[in-house]
């Protein structure tokens, strides 16, 4: 009926998803698919987040360092420092983003996952729940 309305509005959603794709190229975050290695934390499947979902976590990313960590006396003072994985998973029927953090990049950081056991504070996890726009169990690694 309208058809510039219409054209308006598909170039607008792609350039949003060009700009996201851009922005994870530049920024210090990366959408990784759901294969999370097995026991690293319960997941019942996967799902597709949208680009919402993405930008809402990265928006909200500072609430890190109002969250309790696992050990009482850390805590993250800068989240949006740190290089970020989201990576897509369910948990009792909610949809939620892992979220594996870390100060420095290895190389392969963009394509797989990055699993380190020590490092303190240089290492965390949490999860975020983008229907809450909350995140929630910040886990940040011990030291050797």
């Amino acid at each position: 009926m309208y058809p510039c309305i219409e054209m308006r509005s598909l170039l607008f959603l792609l350039s949003t998803f060009v700009l996201i794709g851009q922005a994870q190229h530049e920024s210090r975050f990366v959408l990784l698919s759901a294969n999370l290695p097995r026991g690293l934390v319960a997941s019942q499947g996967a799902w597709t987040p949208s680009a919402t979902d993405i930008s809402k976590a990265e928006n909200g990313i500072a609430q890190i360092a109002t969250l309790p960590a696992n050990y009482a006396r850390v805590h993250i003072d800068h989240p949006e420092g740190y290089f970020r994985q989201y990576v897509p998973i369910r948990q009792a029927g909610r949809k939620l983003l892992y979220v594996n953090a870390f100060c420095e990049a290895p190389s392969y950081w963009r394509t797989q996952l990055v699993i380190v056991s020590d490092g303190g504070t240089c290492f965390w996890q949490a999860l975020y729940d983008p229907a809450t726009d909350k995140y929630s169990n910040l886990t940040v690694n011990g030291r050797a």
